[in-house]
């Protein structure tokens, strides 16, 4: 890491891993296996549960059942208009700084070092991969066989739709000291070879899913990786072209304090975040996380939205005539997004009915991977 001198399911499970602070999200804004070890950079290999290296994971999911019919019996004025509901697993990549800084730096308030904390979300996160298509990758590249080849360039290719490999991956070096720093040269952040593996992974699967996302996990801004042009500046390129050409939006989570006092690197952070359509409301786009609860709020909030919502089919003119209920129960809308449904709009969009607080726990109760039959929405009479 070279510091940067210029400017610019049950519901016992989700208690369990979602206290109720770590259940408010945010809405989106507008949009503007078998494993195996790759060089970054592009034309990786995708590793998933059962495959084989060339052929790419499995890929599960898709889009879910319909909505049930609802006969309008929440509307306080009579009958309504239902609104056709669908659902499909998102697809979401964590893109894992490997750094030193990364492994050697700790967290309040239970002194666990940065990578420690994110692997330890993400391993909280696994358990909904029947609900969720998940991916991961590492950045600079460790391999068990020695020292990177690329000049801590290289990154890991992703390991996907496999929870087993993904643990694998995180397991290699899940205590950080000299057992593992020995084994590379960690002191660099390869972000946007990282981010063209992501962008190549995407590309080759061509998915259609209407959420698509990527969680960009670091400590600091990119090192330059042999090209001439300035890293920051290729880093939003790639987080651009994901979100205005694939439909990707790239969550940009900054792991601790290393920036707060660092205007280059935080302007470098901010232009990358700014990029994408993810980008956190206000004059700092990428999401600062310095301590373990940030760090688990930043990541669950995006992950659990997607989980937990259902696309609108329909078109109609006026929201606040919607009401929404699950299995009979009716879901009050909450523009907080601390406890209730709100509308989001997707990358592809359309609307989607997100649930936050009780009401999400409510709906991976009622719904599993392909069956969202119990979550209705309608449109009331004026």
């Amino acid at each position: 890491m070279t510091p940067r001198t210029g400017a610019g399911g049950a519901a016992v499970l989700l208690a369990a891993l979602f206290p109720a602070a770590c259940l408010q999200t945010k809405v989106l804004p507008p949009p503007p296996g078998q494993t195996s070890s790759g060089a970054g950079g592009g034309g990786g290999v995708v590793s998933g549960g059962g495959g084989t290296s060339g052929t790419g994971g499995a890929f599960v999911g898709g889009v879910g059942g319909a909505g049930g019919d609802s006969d309008g019996g929440q509307c306080p004025n009579g009958p309504g208009s239902p609104l056709r509901l669908t659902h499909s697993s998102p697809t979401v990549i964590f893109a894992v700084d490997h750094s030193a800084s990364m492994m050697t730096t700790r967290l309040p308030p239970n002194n666990s070092n940065r990578l420690e904390v994110v692997q330890a979300v993400i391993k909280e996160l696994l358990p909904f991969s029947d609900r969720a298509n998940f991916g991961y990758l590492e950045f600079p590249q460790f391999d068990r066989r020695g020292f990177c080849s690329m000049n801590s360039c290289c990154v890991t290719n992703v390991f996907l739709n496999s929870p087993s490999s993904i643990r694998d991956a995180i397991d290699r070096c899940a205590n950080a000291g000299p057992g593992c720093l020995s084994q590379m040269d960690a002191n660099n952040t390869p972000t946007v070879p990282a981010l063209n593996q992501v962008n190549d992974l995407f590309r080759t699967l061509d998915l259609r899913d209407p959420q698509k996302i990527v969680l960009l996990l670091t400590d600091h801004e990119p090192a330059s990786c042999g090209s001439s042009s300035d890293p920051c500046d290729e880093a939003a390129q790639v987080i651009n072209k994901l979100d205005n050409t694939l439909n990707v939006l790239t969550y940009v989570v900054v792991v601790g304090d290393s920036v707060q006092n660092d205007n280059g690197a935080s302007a470098c952070l901010n232009l990358m975040a700014g990029a994408s359509g993810a980008r956190r409301p206000g004059p700092l786009a990428y999401y600062s996380a310095v301590n373990e609860g940030q760090v688990r709020q930043a990541m669950n909030d995006p992950v659990m939205s997607s989980i937990c919502s259902a696309q609108v089919e329909d078109t109609f003119a006026d929201a606040s005539r919607v009401v929404v209920d699950i299995d009979s129960q009716p879901i009050p809308r909450d523009p907080t997004n601390t406890d209730g449904w709100n509308f989001t709009r997707l990358t592809n969009g359309r609307q989607a009915i997100v649930f936050y607080g009780e009401a999400r726990k409510k709906f991976l109760n009622a719904t599993d991977s392909t069956q969202i039959q119990k979550v209705h929405a309608t449109v009331c009479p004026h």
